[in-house]
């Protein structure tokens, strides 16, 4: 972050992929924070000065994320370095990029490691548990994840009996809650400072109310979320999304009987010869259906893209069916076999 009357948002995953960079004049703090939280959850907020200003302090306390300052200003030199790559409308931009980089820097070692030792799916959890300190070491998280699998599978096998919930659902009512929370911990605290000067206490309480009770609630839909998404999306199949039909994008994927979405026309269709549907706006001649995406209702949850398994068996059917009409064609009016 680069806070002033410009402020400057530079958002990365755990990788050190690019997510957004962006900066908004005279705004306040509910920009930054309705921008980070359709990004997703914050697990370390950095700033390129020390100490770390109170609008810095303040949204971290908000995500109740790892606050991140440098040792020392950073200089521009490091700056420039740090972000030679990159292109900005300002230099509040690059200032918030160079923060982002340079913290993400100090965990690389600890970030390798759970690279090295940890399933690619449950990196991101591992890295955030490391940060906030909810883990002791990869060996302790690896150890709870264990245990809370076992406890997962237990609780899926139990909701399979009871009921089937749109989890889609649940997780845009998260989304929501956590926006409101925040916004309310920011006025919560406004209202605190406008408090010492009025002595108006009635009004501050009913905040802190509203907060706890929004509190409870997003705890509650996670649980709910934890407990029912599994056996909602066994009706579903993963969609697998490549950039291209290249072949270091096909291997690097491992599309063989997936669903695969191409986004871009480029690449060789016999690398896509072995998956199982193409979901492509243009079309592909492998010998395997293709379906434009206006023709499929995909749902997204947690960053990830979902068909469901009888829309996906009536498109085979639909393409088995016409196969064969074809043969049939060609057999009866061009003699083919």
């Amino acid at each position: 972050m680069d806070p002033g009357n410009t402020v400057g948002l530079a958002i990365f995953d755990l990788s050190g992929r690019e997510i957004l960079i962006s900066s908004a004049k005279s705004v306040d703090m509910n920009w930054a924070i309705d921008r980070i939280l359709d990004s997703g959850t914050p697990v370390i907020i950095a700033t390129d000065v020390t100490p770390a200003p109170s609008y810095v302090k303040k949204l971290a306390s908000v995500f109740s994320a790892k606050l991140f300052v440098p040792r020392r200003d950073m200089s521009v030199r490091l700056k420039d370095e740090l972000t030679k790559t990159f292109t900005f409308n300002n230099d509040h931009e690059m200032d918030a990029t160079a923060a982002a980089i340079y913290a993400l820097k100090h965990y690389a070692q600890t970030f390798k490691k759970v690279d090295e030792r940890v399933p690619a799916e449950l990196r991101d959890f591992v890295k955030a548990g490391l940060v906030l300190g909810e883990f002791a070491s990869i060996d302790d998280a690896m150890r709870t994840l264990d245990r809370e699998l076992h406890e997962t599978k237990v609780e899926r096998r139990r909701a399979e009996r009871k009921t089937d919930i749109d989890v889609s659902k649940l997780f845009e009512r998260i989304a929501e809650l956590k926006r409101a929370y925040a916004r309310l911990l920011v006025e919560n605290d406004e209202l605190k400072r406008t408090l010492r000067i009025l002595k108006n206490r009635p009004k501050i309480v009913v905040r802190e109310e509203s907060c706890a009770r929004l509190k409870v609630e997003i705890e509650h839909l996670k649980e709910l979320v934890e407990k029912f998404k599994n056996a909602s999306l066994e009706k579903f199949y993963e969609v697998v999304e490549i950039d291209n039909y290249g072949k270091s994008a096909v291997l690097s994927a491992n599309v063989s009987g997936k669903i695969v979405r191409v986004l871009k026309n480029t690449g060789n269709p016999k690398y896509l010869e072995d998956v199982k549907l193409i979901i492509a706006n243009f079309p592909i001649d492998v010998g395997v259906p293709v379906v434009s995406e206006d023709n499929v209702n995909l749902i997204k949850v947690e960053n990830k893209l979902y068909i469901r398994k009888d829309e996906v068996e009536k498109i085979l059917r639909y393409h088995s069916g016409f196969l064969n009409w074809i043969k049939k064609y060609k057999k009866r009016y061009h003699g083919e076999k």
